[in-house]
Parts: structure tokens; sequence; C-alpha cells
């Protein structure tokens, strides 16, 4: 008699304990679901912070700029692109370095007709508008 009394005691405390974290996992479950529209103009909101053209020339001049171990001031936003000595296989990766960096994808097409610098920046400010204003 007086095991099945500790086996009951038991089948009610684990019943118990499963209760409570259904319930805890069915709130956080529930907080996530309702933050999901927050995290949506959380990040709108960082993008309007951040992407700004000025932030975008100057990340773009940077990487162009480490990218062939040059200094910043060197580069202006009317130099030729192949007047800095970039080659297909440099471009890629300075391409890399700028998606990855600004969290965008460039239209290869239109990377192709790019000569100065500053059709590049260009190009990256109306993929950086389109992909915010969508």
């Amino acid at each position: 008699m007086t095991i099945s009394i500790y086996v009951l005691g038991a089948i009610f405390l684990s019943i118990a304990l499963l209760t409570l974290l259904y319930i805890r996992l069915s709130r956080q479950i529930y907080n996530i679901c309702l933050d999901k529209g927050n995290i949506e103009l959380i990040v709108n909101e960082v993008r309007n912070r951040i992407y700004d053209a000025n932030y975008v020339e100057k990340t773009v001049i940077r990487i162009i700029a480490s990218q062939y171990l040059v200094p910043l001031s060197t580069i202006k936003a009317q130099d030729n692109l192949e007047s800095l000595g970039f080659d297909s296989l440099d471009f890629c990766e300075t391409i890399m370095q700028v998606e990855n960096e600004l969290f965008i994808q460039l239209d290869e097409y239109v990377i192709e007709q790019l000569t100065t610098v500053q059709d590049f920046i260009d190009h990256v400010n109306s993929v950086i508008i389109q992909k915010t204003f969508r």
C-alpha cells in the first residue's frame, strides 16, 4: 500500500512539473511570436540609422583601400576602377566584402558595367534603398 502512494506521488509530481514546463515554454513561444513584429521594426530602424550615403561611401572606399593596400586618402570617387589595378579576381573579392559587410546582394550584370568608384558606390546605395523600402 505504501509503495502505491509513493508511485502515485511521483506520477503526480511528474505531471505537475511537465505542466509547469509546458506553461513556461508556451509563454516563451508566445513572447517570441509577439516580438517578431518588433524585430522587423528594429531591423528597419537600424537600416535607417546605419545605411546612409556617407556610411556606404566610406565603407566601399575603405574596403577598396584595404583590398589594394593603399591609403584611404588616395582613393577618390572619380577614380577609374581599372586605373586602381582591379582585375576580375580582386574585384570579386571586393564585391564579396561589400556584400558581407552591408548585408546586401549586388547584381553581377550591373557590376560588369561599372567604371568608376562612384558608379560602384551608387550601385551599392541603390541596392540598399531597394532592400530597405521593399
